[in-house]
């Protein structure tokens, strides 16, 4: 998968932790969010899977909005606060506590690519995605998800792999 394209899925349910965070603060916040929610996995009597899928969600996103920035705008987008919820999916019924909740990506069509390398350079996946929603007139939600296929402590940066998918309307 080296091109943007139109995929269905089933749904995925996971335990998720949410927070806002400014660009500069989101890998902090993803480290605390996970750690929060493993952490949680292992006091609840869920079927866990033993390779969960970890995913993020952002929320209130408008790609239409975002494809029609020039450089500058964006630039200065990146000072926005992130609405975010990040989760591990699991095989089961999960219990909500004070701070995390049972979350879900949604089945149906996605507009997905598949991002290599850097999470620093991600935007890239999301300029391409941006791009095909307004050449092809699809209406999509306005949150988009990241899954992430491998550990970024595991493997060097530029083999990183992450999933970058939009719900389709």
């Amino acid at each position: 998968m080296n091109e943007v394209e139109i995929v269905t899925r089933e749904v995925l349910v996971g335990l998720e932790y949410s927070e806002d965070a400014k660009i500069f603060s989101i890998s902090k916040v993803m480290n605390r969010a996970y750690a929060a929610v493993l952490d949680e996995l292992k006091t609840q009597e869920c079927d866990k899977k033993e390779e969960g899928v970890v995913y993020a969600r952002y929320r209130e996103v408008d790609f239409k909005a975002m494809h029609a920035m020039g450089f500058l705008q964006k630039m200065f987008g990146m000072f926005d606060t992130f609405k975010m919820d990040m989760g591990i999916s699991v095989d089961g019924f999960v219990y909500d506590n004070s701070t995390l909740k049972r979350g879900e990506i949604p089945a149906g069509q996605y507009v997905q690519y598949l991002h290599k390398g850097a999470y620093s350079k991600i935007y890239k996946a999301y300029d391409k995605l941006a791009a095909y929603i307004v050449d092809n007139d699809i209406d999509v939600v306005n949150e988009s998800y990241d899954i992430y296929l491998n550990d970024p402590y595991a493997v060097k940066e530029d083999e990183l792999e992450t999933i970058v998918m939009i719900k389709i309307v």
